[in-house]
């Protein structure tokens, strides 16, 4: 053992000299800048829309032009009449766009629709003349209301309510959704505005919608049936229960970023860490494959220790590097974090669905949990990484293929995946290595393996890598 261990120095000593490693670590730096620097540039704020004006304003001046046209037709016939109606209800929309720069992920962009539903029965009123005042009256009411709702926090309160009145002493179930959205509201004091920074009505949205589909899924009519499977049923009831949690201990998602900004910091952090797994593959590629291309394996075959336990001493001395370089990763992701965006949400909390029902524990915790669980997944690429380092002599060769199998491995695990006829697929290590996919009720890139079948098939390629390592280094002749 005290060989070992003294092996292991000699090893680390050695290491930490070469550029290759101190290439390495510069490169984790260079991830967390990376990753901050993306981070602000590319957080798209949700208050900020695209710049919609040039396509639009085309647009409508296109519009403008044929409705002209139209205009001009002396006779014009039913399908005349009903383009012009058309036209003129696009045209409405389009300018409600510019003047409001709504972009498609807006939340505004989804009641234009409904608007030009509206519009359009009020032109087809005008245009037909048949109307008597009154309803003329009513569509332009309608319009106007729904027009309102996209110019402000105003126009909005005046459609939550008139939606409000509308199913007020009714028993159907959509009327028994809006009155809970009401008494919701109420209780909680969560008002209505476009605000994003105002996640608990952005919450409380996402409730009613999906309240409707559950209840248009269970509904006998074929025509309002949504044809959900009982597994989104579920994870739609789910995703309801842990969002009035949220609202009910007053816990902000970590996916907002105006509300929790270290949060979803850190929480995107955690994709930058696939590209860590290069880094590490690249350096253990390097760890037995360069001693052959410099001609210094023969130095350590005449050393008085055997086979086995350099291999094993050069093995440890990958994963310490490994693991040092990963918590250095770690450190300064939180610290760049905290330095940007203060420490106050460190003392939050991560709410999420078990099998017991909704629960909540301290931010930190699920954060370390999430960080620390990503290690395991860190040997076994080490393990990959030394032993193409074992059997391919050229450290080049050895880095070329293990870079490109990880690159695959990562890209393809998935889509291969979700073709049938690859079920063989499911047993691939790049599939079963990241054990955070079976953590807080996440969905793992395989629906039907739980966490102890991936870490069974991840302990098999551990033993089977290693094996295959071993024996190459034992039994290779050194020329």
């Amino acid at each position: 053992m005290i060989n070992l261990f003294r092996l292991i120095g000699n090893e680390w000593i050695k290491w930490s000299k070469k550029l290759i490693t101190k290439v390495c670590f510069a490169l984790v730096v260079l991830l967390v800048i990376v990753h901050i620097i993306l981070n602000a540039l590319y957080t798209v704020d949700p208050r900020e829309g695209e710049d919609l004006y040039t396509p639009m304003q085309e647009m409508v001046d296109s519009l403008n032009v044929e409705l002209g046209m139209l205009n001009s037709i002396p006779e014009p016939t039913q399908e005349d009449l009903d383009r012009i109606v058309s036209v003129e209800a696009q045209i409405f929309i389009y300018n409600i766009i510019l003047e409001q720069n709504i972009d498609e992920e807006s939340w505004k962009r989804s009641l234009l629709d409904e608007v030009y539903e509206a519009k359009m029965y009020q032109l087809n009123l005008v245009k037909g003349g048949n109307a008597t005042a009154e309803e003329y009256s009513q569509a332009a009411a309608r319009v106007s209301e729904l027009s309102y709702m996209l110019y402000g926090t105003d126009g909005l309160e005046k459609y939550i309510e008139h939606i409000y009145s509308e199913y007020e002493n009714k028993t159907d179930g959509i009327s028994l959704v809006y009155m809970e959205e009401k008494n919701i509201r109420m209780k909680y004091g969560i008002t209505p505005d476009n605000n994003p920074e105002n996640w608990k009505n952005e919450a409380l949205k996402k409730i009613t919608s999906h309240r409707l589909s559950l209840y248009y899924n269970s509904s006998d009519d074929p025509l309002m049936h949504d044809g959900l499977d009982a597994e989104e049923v579920t994870r739609l009831q789910n995703e309801v229960d842990v969002l009035l949690f949220r609202i009910e201990n007053n816990a902000p998602p970590i996916d907002n970023y105006l509300v929790v900004p270290l949060q979803y910091y850190l929480e995107n952090a955690q994709e930058m860490i696939k590209y860590l797994m290069f880094i590490v593959v690249v350096l253990g590629c390097h760890f037995m494959a360069s001693e052959h291309s410099s001609k210094t394996i023969r130095l350590l075959l005449i050393s008085p220790y055997k086979r086995s336990m350099i291999w094993t001493a050069k093995l440890l001395t990958l994963f310490a590097f490994s693991v040092v370089m990963y918590a250095m990763f770690v450190v300064l992701a939180f610290a760049v974090g905290i330095i940007f965006y203060g420490t106050s949400e460190l003392h939050g909390m991560y709410v999420y669905m078990s099998q017991a029902g909704v629960v909540q524990i301290p931010y930190m915790k699920y954060a370390f949990m999430v960080y620390g669980v990503r290690i395991f997944e860190l040997i076994m690429m080490c393990s990959f990484a030394y032993m193409l380092s074992n059997i391919i002599r050229s450290s080049v060769s050895a880095v070329s293929i293990g870079f490109v199998i990880t690159l695959l491995g990562q890209q393809l695990v998935e889509p291969i995946l979700t073709e049938a006829r690859f079920n063989w697929a499911k047993y691939l290590m790049f599939a079963n290595t990241d054990l955070s996919q079976f953590m807080f009720a996440n969905t793992p890139v395989i629906a039907s393996n739980t966490l102890g079948v991936a870490i069974a098939i991840s302990a098999v390629y551990f033993v089977v890598l290693n094996t295959i390592s071993i024996i190459s280094f034992i039994r290779k002749e050194v020329v």
